[in-house]
Formats: structure tokens, C-alpha cells, sequence
């Protein structure tokens, strides 16, 4: 199959057909005259994939096709008159023209390109055949049913084809030859024309003809009267559609409008690659190539944020913020910006009027610090050293009976049960609390009996309020440990029962023992 190039675009200008005769054949051809060449590439605009250089081929220029087939021709002798959706033609031959009232093997062709099977032209003869068009014509298609019978038969065209379906014995001599034995072709003339030309070269049993074409429309976005695929700013943003197409060209790229540099044999920017670049944004006139903006001015509060915390971008109106990673930070199209997580972050600002962005410098955002705090438990009238861990500086609250508000260790002495929080603050300025409850335990009441003996007797000394007891001093008694001991002392003394109860708080009485 030979693929030449893509459709060509819809009213195109003009072409000037002329014919030679070949010095080794009598066969007519058609010599196509460049009258248009719109980006001046050297490619006439009739056989030019990309009429305004910009790298996007023209048929992804916003181009929409309607291709039609010829309605049934008037023959009279060597001329037929028809048209093609309102475009009328004059087919001339060097034979009589004949007619079949359907086409021979309809069935053969794929139903997809919608073939009416009504009548059309029959050639049994070698011949020349010129088609004439009042109005030139969008890529000019050709129909041939049962090219050849017994014989191969050559058909040569004045310009390059496009085989878009063959079947049977059809050999492809170059792109503007073929031969068939019983072959069925359906070919293309890519480009616009105002005429075309084929020759039959041998006899056969009969050939069956027809012909299409298509009248593609195409947008106007920015309605200026110039189509999409002649227009180098096709959304009028005044950004060219050579930078807004998909590629990411740069202005260093351009020469004026259009891509610099050679074009191939299409008439496509090399740069572009054959294919060319996607349209981008070039039909958009809300979004508007960086490459072209006046970037607004961007800045941000800080260049630093804790998670948790806040600070804010400029500007704070007029556009919409985006983040590069919400999930480190997010912000709000006022200019908010939350941290979330740690790591490092850009945040960028779309003017919503111009469609220009810029992005800000990067912020990093900084994990929290775990500030851990110890609290416990005192007896009323003791103190405890409460002491946090996990940033550099700390504060302290309430200040109720501490020894300080600041530092990594403060002495607590308070009178009844308290929590105290601490604030610890890391060397990023990012902050944590933690709390340090000290529950306060009331003492116990420790009493002890005393009482009068005679001397040589002795007394049982009882003591209540506590877990535990220790008595003093160890003279004449019977241990110095316990609720009860017995005292036998010489002369009068006093005894002091030092008690702890269950939380390990004390309490002291004393017994006196008189001896008579």
C-alpha cells in the first residue's frame, strides 16, 4: 500500500492546471501550478500538511469531514456532466463515454465508505480522462471496479494517489501508476484541486468509474475570520499556537509566528516530527502558555511551616492556588497554607484573567517535636522535680508553687492534687505540649497511748492511723516495731511511733510513760 500524506484542507485557493504532452506517450497529464503557498514554506498550500507552520498538522486544526460521491453523470458522447454536492463537474474522454445503470461487483467494496450503487461511468478503451470542477475540490477520491479482465491494464494519474482499498491482482508501479487484472481500487488525490487527469493505457472488457470528495469545514475560535489551520493564534490569547501546542516549544523556537527551520516534504516543520505536535492549548484562549505569560508576582510569609500550622501566599485574590503535594501541604485559594506532613513543597498562583502562572519558591514544612513530660504522686508538704524531654526550650504552667516557669526541670511543691503543662519548642520554632499531673496524698494521723507505771512494771504501748510504725528510743522495750510493744522503763520517759501509711506518707505522736 503507498501512504502519501494526510487530507489537505477546504478552500484552498485556486490551482492552475496544465498539460504537456509526454515526448514517449500521447497520454494527457495535469502539471499543477502552485498559486498559494500561506507560511511561504515552498510547499504549495494545496499539498501542505501544515499551511501555518505552527507543527500542528491542519485536519487536527478543529477540521470536520463530510466526504460526498458524485450523483449520476450526463453523458453526451465524449463529455458527462454531474455534480458533487453542489459542485458541478465536466469529465471529458478521447472515447464516447458509456454508462452502467450499478456498479460491477458492488459487494466488493467495504461497506464503510458508503458507495451509492447507482449509475456511473464504463471505459472499454485506451483513452484520456480530464475532470474539471467549478469550484476546486478537497482531496478528489476514485473509484475502479474490475480494472483488466484478461488482461492487466495500466492507469496512470496526474498526480500522486493514496490507495485506500484494493483487492484482486493490483500492482502499485509508483504513486501515480497502477496495474490491474480484474483488480477493484478505491484511491486518493490528496490535496484541493480544480482538475484532475487519468489515462487508460490498453483495452479491456469494461471498467467501472465513480468519484467523491470531501468538503471539510473548519473552526474559527477566536471568529477573526481566519480558519484554525491558517491562523498561527487560533484562540487570539496572543500566545502562538506553535507554543501552545502540545510539543512545549519554547520562543526560542520561532522564527516570527511559525516554527523555524527546514520543513519535510509536506510541508511540516522537521522540528514538529512528521506527525506533527497535538493542539494543546491553542484552541483555549482560558489557558494561556507559560512561554507567552507575564508571570504574576508570587511570594509566601515564611519558607518554613510546622505541620499543623499556617502561613500565608500572595497574592490572595484574582487566581486559584494549587500545591504540588497536598499531602506535605495544602492551601487554600486565599492564600492559606496548612503543613501536613514533613517534607518540601511549591506552591503555584493561575491568574484567572490571563491564564499566567507562577510558582513559589520552595517551603519546607517540619515535623512536630514529642515533648513527654513525668508527673507522680507526693505526700502533703513534699516536693517533686518534674522534668520533659524531646525539644530545646520549655515552658511551664500554671505557676502554682513551682520553682520556675522555664527550663527542661522545675521543683513542684503544690498543696493539693495539679496538672501542669508543659510547651516545648524545637530549634525549627515548631512546638508540642505535654502534661505532668502530681497528685498530692494527705499524711496520716498516727496516735499513741502513754500512761503511769510503778517502777518494776511495765506498759503496753499502742499505736493507730498508719500501716506501719517504728518506735524511739529503743530503751526497755520490747521492739521497736508494730502497732503494740511493751515498755518497761526505770525511770519516766517519752517515746515517739513514727507511722507510714500505704501511700508512704508519715505521721508522728509521742507516749509518755511516768514511772512513779
Amino acid at each position: 500500500m503507498i501512504s502519501i500524506t494526510s487530507p489537505r484542507m477546504f478552500n484552498k485557493y485556486l490551482l492552475i492546471a496544465l498539460f504537456f504532452i509526454s515526448t514517449f506517450s500521447t497520454n494527457l497529464f495535469a502539471q499543477v501550478i502552485c498559486t498559494s503557498d500561506t507560511d511561504g514554506d515552498g510547499v504549495c498550500n494545496a499539498n501542505d500538511a501544515d499551511d501555518d507552520n505552527d507543527g500542528i498538522l491542519d485536519v487536527n486544526e478543529c477540521m470536520t469531514s463530510n466526504f460526498k460521491w458524485s450523483a449520476p453523470p450526463t453523458v453526451n458522447g465524449k463529455v458527462a456532466t454531474g455534480n458533487i454536492n453542489g459542485v458541478n463537474y465536466t469529465y471529458t474522454s478521447t472515447v464516447n463515454i458509456k454508462t452502467t445503470p450499478t456498479i460491477f461487483a458492488f459487494s466488493t467494496f467495504p461497506a464503510s465508505y458508503n458507495i451509492p450503487n447507482t449509475t456511473v461511468i464504463r471505459n472499454d478503451f485506451i483513452s484520456n480522462n480530464k475532470i474539471v470542477f467549478s469550484t476546486p475540490v478537497l482531496n478528489p477520491t476514485l473509484l475502479f471496479s474490475s480494472i483488466g479482465g484478461g488482461n492487466w491494464v495500466p492507469i496512470k494519474f496526474s498526480n500522486p494517489v493514496d490507495v485506500l482499498f484494493q483487492s484482486g491482482p493490483v500492482t502499485i508501479i509508483s504513486s501515480t501508476n497502477i496495474s490491474a487484472k480484474e483488480g477493484y481500487v478505491i484511491l486518493r488525490m490528496n490535496g484541493t484541486y480544480s482538475e484532475i487527469s487519468f489515462d487508460y493505457l490498453a483495452d479491456e472488457t469494461y471498467v467501472n468509474f465513480t468519484f467523491g470528495a470531501d468538503f471539510a469545514t473548519f473552526c474559527d475560535t477566536d471568529a477573526d475570520g481566519t480558519a484554525n489551520y491558517l491562523d498561527t493564534d487560533s484562540d487570539g490569547d496572543g500566545c502562538t499556537d506553535a507554543i501552545e501546542g502540545g510539543a512545549a516549544f519554547k520562543n526560542s523556537d520561532l522564527s516570527g509566528q511559525s516554527l523555524s527551520g527546514n520543513v519535510d516534504a509536506n510541508g511540516v516543520p522537521v522540528i514538529a516530527g512528521t506527525n506533527g505536535q497535538t493542539i494543546g492549548s491553542s484552541a483555549n484562549s482560558l489557558l494561556k502558555d507559560s512561554e507567552c505569560c507575564t508571570k504574576p508576582t508570587v511570594s509566601s510569609s515564611d519558607t518554613k511551616v510546622c505541620v499543623g500550622a499556617t502561613i500565608t501566599a500572595s497574592p490572595t485574590t484574582g487566581g486559584t492556588w494549587t500545591s504540588s503535594n497536598p499531602s506535605v501541604a495544602t492551601i487554600s485559594n486565599e492564600g492559606v497554607i496548612t503543613g501536613v506532613s514533613s517534607g518540601a513543597i511549591t506552591f503555584t498562583f493561575t491568574n484567572t484573567s490571563t491564564g499566567c502562572s507562577n510558582t513559589t519558591n520552595s517551603v519546607t514544612v517540619n515535623a512536630l517535636p514529642t515533648v513527654v513530660a513525668n508527673g507522680g504522686s507526693i505526700c502533703l508538704g513534699s516536693s517533686k522535680t518534674l522534668t520533659a524531654s524531646g525539644a530545646t526550650t520549655y515552658t511551664w504552667s500554671p505557676n502554682t508553687n513551682l520553682s520556675t516557669t522555664t527550663g527542661a526541670s522545675v521543683t513542684a511543691n503544690p498543696t493539693s492534687t495539679i496538672t501542669y503543662t508543659v510547651t516545648g519548642t524545637d530549634s525549627k520554632g515548631c512546638v508540642d505540649t505535654d502534661t505532668a499531673k502530681i497528685t498530692v496524698n494527705a499524711l496520716p494521723t498516727v496516735v499513741a497511748n502513754g500512761g503511769s507505771i510503778c517502777s518494776g512494771s511495765s506498759k503496753t504501748l499502742t499505736a493507730t492511723g498508719a500501716t506501719t510504725y517504728a518506735w524511739s528510743p529503743n530503751t526497755n522495750l520490747s521492739t521497736t516495731t508494730g502497732a503494740s510493744v511493751t515498755a518497761n522503763p526505770t525511770s519516766t520517759i517519752t517515746y515517739t511511733v513514727t507511722g507510714t501509711d500505704s501511700k508512704g506518707c508519715v505521721d508522728t505522736d509521742t507516749a509518755k510513760i511516768t514511772v512513779n
